[in-house]
């Protein structure tokens, strides 16, 4: 990320991403580019990102019938994975208020564990799950 930021190259970019982005895209649409996050959140059992066709920041500048596409996307990958439970996030705006590394639209789809599964001994701290709600025994 240092290197993007010190040649001024985006990495979600599409010209960029093969470059810079390790895991390949999954799923293209005519807005959105589907793919595994290279950096997936602690306690996630899938994380995988929507990044936009173009390189704007806001959810204000997203062409018509984007945001219907992202949510096709993002519904039939879930279908295609068995992912039957997980929570959407997009990224946008200033970054010192939304904690991203790029500066170009994209959306988190995370899955954790099962409620089930937070009692199993390999996710004891499921970050993912803890913040759904599910309550861990102490």
């Amino acid at each position: 990320m240092e290197e993007c930021i010190r040649l001024g190259i985006c990495p979600f970019c599409w010209e960029n991403l093969a470059e810079w982005h390790d895991a390949p895209v999954i799923k293209f649409g005519r807005f959105w580019a589907i793919t595994a996050n290279d950096h997936p959140y602690s306690g996630a059992k899938h994380h995988y990102l929507g990044i936009y066709a173009y390189h704007i920041s806001s959810i204000s500048e997203l062409a018509l019938g984007a945001g219907d596409e992202l949510l096709s996307l993002f519904s039939e990958f879930c279908a295609e994975n068995d992912i039957v439970g997980a929570t959407a996030i997009m990224r946008f705006g200033e970054m010192t208020y939304t904690g991203a590394t790029v500066s170009h639209l994209h959306a988190h789809i995370v899955s954790g564990a099962s409620k089930e599964e937070v009692m199993d001994p390999k996710y004891p701290d499921s970050f993912i799950t803890s913040v759904l709600g599910y309550k861990v025994p102490e």
